[in-house]
């Protein structure tokens, strides 16, 4: 199994490679996630207690990452050529992240109130601790129902750092 996925991983890369442009954005995450799997494989393949799904559904969706990226690589060029330029506006960008990160916060509030918890309970040490422990413990018991908008929401959440990071820059 090991031969066989270092084949279709040196494939892919060898495709890739050939056919698609320079710092295409479907050939770094290609690179990157071959690097990660061949390290994986040919260096840890004593201590890999897996039968290796995984690893294959992650080729199958590179393979077809590189499909995309070589059929769409042509087309976009052609749009790119025509197209009219692009305006980027502070005012508008900065509406947004406010959006996003407000967005972001709402998803852990409805979890701490939908737990029975409030708010006040962030700002106590040892309510924290509690409520930490309740969280974690509902959340392997299997006890947390999410709704549609909660799974929305928890998008946000994880965007917060990176948007942050967006407002500091």
């Amino acid at each position: 199994m090991i031969f066989l996925i270092t084949i279709i991983a040196g494939i892919i890369l060898y495709f890739a490679n050939s056919y698609l442009q320079n710092f295409c954005p479907a050939k770094v995450m290609i690179i990157f996630w071959l690097f990660q799997i061949i390290v994986m494989v040919l260096g840890g393949a004593g201590f890999l207690i897996f039968n290796y799904k995984g690893i294959i559904y992650i080729l199958i969706t590179l393979a077809f990452i590189f499909l995309g990226a070589f059929f769409a690589q042509d087309k976009s060029i052609e749009r790119l050529s025509t197209s009219s330029e692009i305006y980027f506006s502070q005012k508008k960008a900065s509406k947004i992240l406010i959006l996003f990160i407000a967005l972001g916060f709402l998803y852990p509030i409805r979890i701490i109130i939908s737990h029975g918890y409030s708010i006040e309970s962030l700002f106590n040490f040892n309510q924290l601790l509690e409520m930490n422990n309740g969280l974690s413990v509902s959340r392997y018991a299997d006890d947390v129902k999410t709704s549609f908008v909660d799974q929305i929401l928890n998008i946000f959440s994880s965007l917060c750092p990176f948007n942050t990071l967006l407002i500091l820059m």
